[in-house]
């Protein structure tokens, strides 16, 4: 890896971790002043690979952890009752997060706190774009009985001027 891509791994590793004010955060981190984070970010130093790999790790055990946490709560919400398992999100915004799916061809659904779409093909996607298979008890036609529910349901027409 050239020098140029390594920073900018380093810097958008670091930004994902930390957000935007990441360099006194990070320095805290690997145990190193803020100066020595910033001679890394402009080159003047050579970001140690270790430095690197241990951001990975970092990362990873992160969404880990959040997935657990996630999943944990999701499962709290199934003994709730009225708990819905399939919502169907007709506003949804998806092109704000993933630019690269679309959003016009698509109807997308919550299922148990996760993104799900419909192709107009008929192929359901999860959030990251990649062929899925719907969680096990949720089937194609449930989604569309959650769609016409919605519709259905006077709450959720739009008043006319």
């Amino acid at each position: 890896m050239n020098k140029l891509d390594k920073i900018e791994y380093f810097t958008e590793m670091a930004e994902s971790m930390f957000g935007k004010h990441w360099k006194m955060p990070l320095s805290e981190f690997f145990g190193v002043t803020d100066r020595t984070i910033r001679r890394w970010a402009t080159g003047e130093n050579e970001i140690p690979d270790e430095a690197i790999r241990g951001m990975l790790s970092f990362m990873y055990a992160r969404i880990r952890a959040i997935t657990a946490a996630a999943d944990e709560i999701a499962m709290e919400f199934v003994t709730e009752d009225g708990y819905e398992r399939i919502i169907y999100m007709p506003s949804m915004q998806i092109a704000n997060m993933r630019i690269d799916l679309d959003v016009e061809t698509r109807e997308w659904f919550d299922i148990d706190g996760k993104l799900y779409a419909i192709h107009s093909d008929g192929t359901v996607i999860d959030m990251s774009g990649n062929n899925a298979a719907l969680p096990d008890g949720v089937s194609i036609e449930q989604l569309y009985y959650a769609k016409k529910s919605y519709i259905e349901n006077p709450e959720n027409q739009i008043a006319e001027n």
